[in-house]
Formats: C-alpha cells, structure tokens, sequence
C-alpha cells in the first residue's frame, strides 16, 4: 500500500515525439480536404444553378476548429496513459476538462512534456487535497486543530435517484464513489477505471430488486442504497482507513487524526509506504 507516491511520468505505447508526428499529419490531411472542398464548390458554381445539393454535405469545419478537437483528444488521451487523472481531485479534473473545452493549448513536445513533469510532482498534493474533500464532504467531521477520524460507515445523502427502485446512483452527486474508487485505487496500487465502481454498486443494487436490500460489497467497500436517496459507505479493512487518514493528516497537519499514535507504529513498522 502507498499513500506517499513518487509518481514518475511512465512510458507510452508510443513517445511524445510519435504522437506530435501523427497530429501534424492530421492537421495535413485536413488541409487537403478543405482544399478539396473549395475545389469542388469551385467546379459546381461552374456548372451553374442551384448546386446547393452537391455541396450540402461538404460540412467541413474550419482548420482551427479540427486543430481543437485533435490536440483535445492527444492531450486526454495522453493524461490517460500515464494514469496522472487518478491521483487528481476533484477541482483538478475540472480545471483541465474545462482548459481543454475553452481551448485546448497546443500539442506539443515542449508543453506536454512540460504538463506532464508539473503533474507528477504535483501528484501527492492533488492526492492528499482530494482525500481531505471526499471524506469531509462524506461524514462533515473536518475542523482545523480539532482531533477526527474516519469510522468505518459513512453517508453520502442525495446520491441516487428517487423516482427508480431499485435505486440508481446518480451523476451528479454519484461522483463521490468515482473519487472514492480513485482513492482505494491509489492505496491498494491497482490501474483507476473511472466509474467502474459506480456500475458495479448500480448492478449489486439491481440484484435486490424493488424491495431491496440494495448492498454492494467486493471485501474492499461495502455500499448500502436506502429509500430515501442516500447511501452509507463502509471501508472494510482497518488499513484503508488508516491510510486514508494517514493521508488527510499530511494535507493538514493542523488537525491530526484520532489513532495516529497506531498508524505512526504500523508506519514505521513498514505497513505504509510513507
């Protein structure tokens, strides 16, 4: 288990240089085709009259417009392969997904690489950040110099849809699971899938059908879906919640959690990667 990464940039399938090589050839090929286009209006406006139904399906975007849409696609793709969106939270998702929308920065050797770098190194703050605000948000029991400690159970109200039995977690307040998947996934040193813990607790749920119970449970988490939209959520193994706590006292020193005497005894006794 970790809870203190020293995240390197690993290796793609294929170098940054490769995918800056296939870019420019799509940029290339794209330009032809617009070329292409003009040609062909030019040709039909020849002809004279209404030419509108030749050229009615020529609805090519300008060379701009597909230059976002590749370098949005390169740099989610290349996030993706070097398993950096797991150790970001919540408010780091969100900053790059909204950059890319905006406009996405240019795709090249020099400013991915540059990203990239930046990204590892801030990997255990973004990590440490995102553990602080899932949990607070999960049981509400964070207060600066006030000693706190996870428990085992927690609640999440809100989180799934009420007008469906059986109940169904829903996008928007659902997404505590998906970081609560990014987390787990850190600790325990597995590849992050995003939300596939998400549809394997709506699957478990569907199990109990319109009665219920509605439980999930993989020996790891335990997830409970009530009637009235919320749904507690159960940590299993003592050293989950030692580290997650192990990990919220380093994002904020002021407020130590209950037990720490414990988790620095398994620490230094090398049960935590610290």
């Amino acid at each position: 288990m970790s809870v203190n990464p020293k995240v390197s940039v690993p290796a793609l399938s294929r170098t940054i240089e490769d995918y800056c090589a296939l870019r420019a050839e799509l940029l290339d090929h794209y330009a032809e085709i617009l070329d292409r286009k003009k040609s062909i209006e030019s040709t039909t406006k020849e002809i004279g009259g209404n030419a509108y139904s030749v050229t009615a399906n020529l609805s090519f975007e300008s060379g701009e417009k597909f230059r976002q849409d590749v370098d949005r696609f390169l740099w989610r793709h290349t996030m993706e392969r070097t398993g950096i969106p797991r150790y970001m939270d919540d408010k780091a998702r969100k900053e790059f997904e909204k950059g890319l929308e905006r406009d996405p920065p240019l795709y090249t050797y020099d400013s991915v690489r540059s990203t990239l770098m930046t990204a590892a190194s801030e990997a255990p703050v973004m990590l440490y950040r995102g553990v602080y605000e899932l949990f607070s948000r999960l049981n509400g029991r964070y207060r600066s110099h006030d000693p706190f400690k996870i428990k085992k159970r927690m609640v999440v109200q809100f989180c799934t849809d009420a007008w469906r039995m059986p109940p169904t977690l829903s996008y928007e307040r659902g997404s505590v699971i998906d970081d609560l998947e990014r987390v787990l996934a850190v600790i325990h040193e597995t590849p992050y899938k995003e939300c596939e813990l998400r549809y394997a607790i709506n699957e478990a749920w569907k199990q109990g059908g319109e009665g219920g119970p509605w439980v999930y449970d993989d020996g790891i988490v335990k997830v409970r879906g009530f009637k009235n939209k919320s749904a507690h959520i159960y940590l299993l193994q003592q050293e989950d919640i030692d580290a997650v706590n192990l990990m919220i006292g380093k994002h904020c020193e002021n407020a130590i959690p209950d037990g720490r005497s414990e988790t620095r005894k398994q620490e230094e006794e090398g049960h935590f990667h610290v």
